[in-house]
């Protein structure tokens, strides 16, 4: 097997069949595969072949299964055995977690809800602890390091950087940071020689990118974040999502002081606040959705409009649509097309995903009674009377158009407030809110 494989149906290592490359990085890769005698889905990590001739590297590689294998806790990735083959393949068979880690909640830039990321960060915490009870400090803890069953079961995985109890300290000139720069303790990368509240460090970065939905320091090099870490102060985590409760945010805090001496000195101590918190959150009421504000509400209406009118904008840019355009008969018919238009786009969009382009540019969301996007009747009724403004250019002579294009105008005004939804909505029982501030 080459370090390239993917997806190869008949390569097998020891007794299991690689069915699919999951991921890889520095020193080895992490393949799904199945014992062929169960069939139980297992994952393999394989050392890189380029260094199972580097005793060192292999090692390092084994000594990770060993760091893991000591720990027995529901919170820790279970090793099941370790293998060799032809000399060339180290590989050892661990447990496969088929949801990915908490690194995938994360890839759209959006923050976690805090009494989720509390519950993963605790879970992480007590298998830390059970880790630390046996002499092991991780390491690396990071969101990717931290493996989410379909249950919500936390594992904390990859113990390749582990530094057990017994392992010979590296001289001054082989001390150097080995981690992950965006999560790195500050001491951990200037004296690469580090304890279990380095890992605390670490796992408070990663419950500061899950409640805030960014990393605690942004730079252009790896480098100049490790010297943010060691000298900017924290960013405060409640002007990057005002959600948060001070409590949780002074948490936070503590757990990525600067100086280990300043933050929590126990993983007891880490738990026992985290799970305060956590029965805080359950107990505080979500917050109420924010009314969209008018300037939002007109802007996504705009927008809408230019979409679906862009059209009749183009036939006006031409000379025969022009002329068409100018008569009774062609207004007529392009305010109608596009008034039909118009409804079907709204009403379809409001349907099935709750919101238009325009409101999704905008950060607004549709929903009924039930927090959900309204039902196919409701969507229909709202869009018709969002767009009776258009009778008015279609029947431009008709009384009872003009007085019901006034009665709009004189509730449109009315709603702006803050606060207030307009008629079609209490109509139609619906309200526009606010996704959330952005970030």
């Amino acid at each position: 097997m080459t370090d390239q494989t993917k997806n190869s149906k008949d390569v097998t290592l020891g007794n299991y069949k690689i069915l699919t490359k999951i991921g890889s990085g520095g020193m080895a890769a992490v393949y799904k595969a199945q014992d062929q005698t169960t069939g139980q889905l297992v994952a393999l990590k394989v050392l890189s072949i380029k260094f199972a001739g580097h005793e060192a590297f292999v090692k390092r590689f084994l000594d990770e299964s060993v760091a893991a294998a000591r720990v027995n806790h529901p919170n820790i990735i279970e090793i099941h055995s370790l293998g060799e083959q032809e000399k060339a393949h180290h590989f050892f068979v661990m447990e496969y977690v088929e949801n990915g880690s908490l690194a995938r909640l994360l890839s759209g830039g959006q923050p976690v809800p805090a009494a989720q990321a509390v519950n993963y960060v605790l879970q992480a915490a007590r298998g830390l602890r059970a880790a630390f009870r046996l002499g092991i400090v991780h390491r690396d803890v990071k969101p990717s390091n931290l493996l989410l069953t379909k249950e919500g079961t936390v594992k904390v995985a990859d113990f390749g950087l582990a530094q057990l109890d017994g392992d010979d300290p590296p001289s001054n000139g082989e001390r150097r940071a080995i981690g992950t720069p965006a999560y790195m303790s500050p001491e951990h990368a200037t004296l690469g020689v580090v304890d279990h509240r380095s890992d605390i460090y670490s796992l408070g970065a990663t419950l500061f990118h899950l409640v805030t939905g960014r990393q605690p320091f942004r730079a252009e090099t790896p480098r100049e974040v490790v010297l943010k870490h060691g000298s900017e102060p924290l960013p405060s985590p409640r002007e990057l999502n005002p959600d948060l409760p001070p409590s949780l945010c002074n948490v936070i805090q503590k757990m990525m002081a600067k100086w280990p001496v300043d933050r929590y000195q126990t993983y007891d101590a880490l738990i026992a606040d985290l799970e305060w918190i956590q029965t805080e959150l359950n107990q505080r009421p979500a917050p109420a959705a924010r009314p969209a504000r008018r300037h939002r509400r007109a802007a996504a209406f705009a927008i809408d409009n230019a979409l679906v009118f862009l059209p009749a904008a183009l036939i006006v840019l031409c000379e025969e649509g022009r002329a068409f355009f100018e008569t009774w008969s062609g207004l007529h018919a392009v305010c109608t097309m596009s008034l039909l238009a118009l409804t079907v786009y709204s009403t379809v969009m409001l349907a099935r995903f709750g919101r238009t382009l325009g409101m999704r540019a905008m950060g607004l969301r549709l929903s009924d009674a039930r927090g959900r996007p309204p039902w196919w009747g409701a969507a229909l009724v709202r869009s018709l009377t969002v767009n009776v403004f258009y009778l008015f250019l279609m029947f431009p002579a008709d009384p009872l158009a003009r007085i019901v294009i006034l009665m709009w105008g004189v509730d449109l005004a009315a709603s702006l407030g803050e606060s207030r939804q307009p008629w079609h909505d209490e109509l139609c029982g619906t309200r526009v809110t606010e996704e959330g501030r952005r970030q």
